[in-house]
């Protein structure tokens, strides 16, 4: 549990992908099709997807990530390692947790939100940055960061505030918001803004390559 003491840097990149570091090591989460400039990264110990569809899972982006990580641990739901061919995947369940390097992963949810025969594992990386995945799913413990999802056909922008609302994290960043045009963003991210400063909540917002430390 010492290393839930230690800072964490997080990294945004496009939609919903984060890379966490920490001890000179990463967590990939969610490296889909439209996180386009995720650099080839050395260090990476372990790698979450939260459900199947392809703006969190990209096989090929996968295989590449595993050659340059050949120790790397993989984890998704069944529906994932199913489909991620080539890659040893471990399948996790929401209520278990697993350990890969310096990261201590816990897993929650199940379910995709609205479309529910669609599997979805949110994940607690060392209890301090949350990832929702699709999904309004929240751990039963504080949350330092959270991955805030802000746009989606299964998202109202005031459902995120009321998520935002009920897990009262320290800081949370956007994220899934590849949909937001100029004036879509302005207008979820003020509405979300006013939210997060009722609950005195840190609201940043990240653009890609962009970072912070937890």
């Amino acid at each position: 549990m010492s290393s839930i003491l230690k800072v964490m840097r997080i990294t945004k990149y496009e939609h919903a992908c984060l890379v966490v570091e920490e001890q000179g090591n990463a967590l990939i989460i969610d490296p889909g099709v439209l996180s386009k400039s995720l650099p080839d990264l050395k260090n990476v110990q372990a790698i979450v997807v939260t459900h199947i569809h392809s703006d969190h899972f990209d096989l090929e982006r996968l295989k590449v990530i595993a050659a340059s990580n050949p120790k790397a641990k993989f984890f998704g739901p069944q529906q994932v390692a199913a489909e991620a061919v080539g890659i040893n995947m471990v399948a996790v369940d929401a209520g278990t947790a697993q350990n890969a390097g310096s990261f201590q992963l816990s897993f929650y949810g199940g379910k995709h939100e609205l479309y529910e025969e669609f599997e979805n594992i949110a994940v607690f990386v060392n209890e301090a940055v949350f990832h929702p995945g699709d999904s309004y799913t929240k751990p039963d413990k504080p949350i330092k960061l959270l991955g805030l999802p802000a746009s989606a056909p299964w998202l109202r922008v005031s459902d995120t505030v009321e998520f935002l609302k009920s897990c009262r994290p320290q800081v949370a960043i956007p994220i899934h918001n590849s949909l937001l045009s100029e004036v879509g963003e302005s207008i979820h991210y003020r509405i979300i803004a006013g939210a997060a400063q009722e609950i005195g909540t840190k609201w940043q917002v990240l653009k890609p390559g962009e970072s912070l430390e937890v």
